[in-house]
């Protein structure tokens, strides 16, 4: 994916140096997404021996191995519970011991890929105008 760089058209250094482009792109990686977890997040939970206590949405994402915005279709599926009783709009916190323990559950795992196709399923479907593949 290309982005603009992070220059004003006047600052440019490829249109300052009269190259006719009113602004340079910058390439962004590939494996860069843009609701990952931080970098520096990752090293320190990988090089971890004690785990913080609470994950929030972006961490247990990471833990979980999918997406950040899946997170909140597995709330709502209640296949994951949130610390506490946060506003529908709030700052979720998950506890590392539970999401641990239910990435190490296969049955678990099965019911929340099968609720992420769910969820995709459903959604290309309203895109589609309705009509669902028969695989």
């Amino acid at each position: 994916m290309k982005d603009f760089c992070k220059y004003p058209v006047r600052f440019c250094p490829k249109f300052r140096t009269g190259t006719g482009v009113k602004r340079c792109r910058v390439v962004r990686p590939a494996e860069t997404k843009r609701n990952d977890m931080r970098d520096d997040q990752r090293q320190f939970l990988t090089l971890l021996d004690h785990w913080p206590a609470r994950l929030n949405v972006e961490q247990t994402a990471w833990v979980l191995n999918i997406q950040t915005h899946d997170v909140p279709e597995l709330v709502t599926k209640r296949l994951l519970l949130p610390l506490g009783n946060p506003p529908r709009s709030g700052v979720k916190y998950f506890a590392t011991l539970y999401v641990l323990e239910l990435a190490r559950d296969v049955k678990w795992l099965a019911k929340m890929t099968n609720a992420i196709h769910e969820k995709w399923r459903e959604k290309n479907s309203r895109r589609d105008g309705g009509l669902d593949d028969a695989a």
